[in-house]
């Protein structure tokens, strides 16, 4: 078909006659199919009809043809190209030959291109690797990895190994199993958004969680967006939401902090705190209760069995029998001098063999200041149920919190459960 600029062209010599026949089909059909060529036609015909009208008075009242054509030069027919008015007369390959290869790549492109997101995407277990701090060891529902800023995430499949600094979702109705070198296991309930920062931190920031912390020299924390909690080796739920944090402690101790204000919590006590808060106020709860939910969610015995053999064994070796204690020096939220430390226990009446222990006290940032040996006669004496350890020099001041190791040395004997406490000045 003729394109308009090509009919405008030729619209005065369709009025005027000038056309063969297969010219004027052509531009029939075009009229019939654009309506702004035919107004344009509409157009010139008024004109030539009115410029027809308008000059009545001066045309010739004969016919002159006769005589003007006999006197005309030899000339040739006016010719029309056909091809320049009818765009299937043209032959379109030449000028075209290069679109299919370049179509043909561009498809390759795009096929490569959605497989490969299609591959990063399908739920499938990862290869070993060195540094991996832990592994999925449960799932149901739909839970994810961000892998790209939180632009993309890629599905969590059973076995899948834990990395350094990422982060995890739930969606509705779903669940997930973490269990980290230690092993300290996680429990995440539907909706929670989290990160594994290492082996002995983690970072809440909605939903919910419930640990199992192995007992380690090295602290575990979780942080909030409301505060940090600290333990060492416990059993305990953390609940996020945009305001506050709620923590349930159900064996062991922990220390919440936040802010300015810090506080322990004891086994079947509860705790609730906003960021800022001045105080950290706890209250007594049912335990069986709040981390009832937890049940649900037990170890798949072959990821667990694939965990314990790749994974653990790059646990930091701890040695049997060793205690940890948190020791908090704070009085009415202003820090006191320590002068010393009391171990306490139970005293012994089945007349057996203790052994020592040797005593290392650290401050917040684990930094060692002092350690000593207890010699295992002290906790075999019946008549004694405390010994007071006093700190070398000068008081510890402006400490905040202590940290208190207690190993068993290599001397036969039984071992002794204590306790610690710090001796304020």
């Amino acid at each position: 078909m003729a394109s308009c600029k090509q009919v405008e062209s030729m619209i005065q010599a369709w009025i005027d006659g000038e056309l063969g026949d297969s010219e004027r089909v052509i531009l029939d059909q075009h009229f019939q199919e654009c309506p702004l060529c035919t107004i344009t036609l509409r157009k010139q015909q008024r004109c030539a009809a009115l410029l027809f009208e308008g000059f009545a008075d001066h045309r010739l009242r004969h016919s002159i043809r006769q005589r003007v054509m006999e006197n005309l030069p030899e000339m040739e027919p006016l010719r029309v190209d056909l091809e320049g008015v009818n765009w299937r007369g043209h032959d379109t390959k030449p000028k075209r030959a290069w679109l299919g290869p370049l179509m043909r790549m561009a498809a390759v492109f795009i096929l490569i291109c959605l497989a490969s997101l299609l591959y990063s995407a399908w739920p499938k277990g990862e290869k070993n690797f060195d540094g991996a701090v832990g592994m999925i060891t449960q799932t149901e529902g739909a839970a994810f990895r961000e892998t790209g800023h939180g632009l993309f995430c890629r599905s969590v499949a059973l076995k899948d190994f834990v990395k350094f600094g990422a982060f995890y979702k739930t969606g509705p109705n779903s669940h997930l199993m973490v269990s980290l070198r230690g092993p300290t296991q996680l429990r995440i309930d539907e909706n929670t958004r989290f990160q594994i920062c290492d082996d002995r931190k983690i970072r809440v920031e909605t939903g919910r969680v419930a640990l199992d912390v192995s007992r380690d020299e090295r602290k575990f924390r979780v942080l909030t967006p409301s505060g940090t909690i600290t333990v060492y080796g416990t059993v305990f739920e953390v609940s996020v939401d945009s305001v506050q944090t709620l923590v349930t402690l159900q064996s062991g101790a922990l220390q919440v902090e936040s802010a300015g204000a810090q506080g322990e919590l004891k086994p079947g006590e509860q705790t609730c705190f906003t960021r800022g808060q001045n105080a950290i106020t706890t209250r007594t709860v049912d335990t069986a209760q709040v981390l009832g939910w937890t049940k649900a969610i037990m170890p798949d015995s072959e990821a667990y069995d694939r965990f314990a053999r790749e994974v653990q064994p790059l646990k930091i070796a701890e040695l049997p029998g060793e205690q940890v204690f948190a020791v908090i020096t704070t009085k009415n939220g202003k820090p006191r001098a320590v002068s010393s430390f009391c171990l306490a226990w139970n005293p012994a009446t089945d007349g057996e063999e203790r052994c020592g222990y040797d005593v290392h006290v650290y401050n917040e940032a684990m930094h060692e200041l002092f350690s000593v040996h207890v010699d295992g006669s002290v906790f075999a004496n019946p008549n004694r149920r405390s010994h007071e350890i006093d700190a070398p020099g000068a008081p510890i001041v402006n400490a905040g919190v202590l940290h208190v190791k207690i190993v068993p040395d290599n001397s036969a004997g039984k071992q002794t459960p204590l306790k610690v406490s710090a001796v304020g000045l």
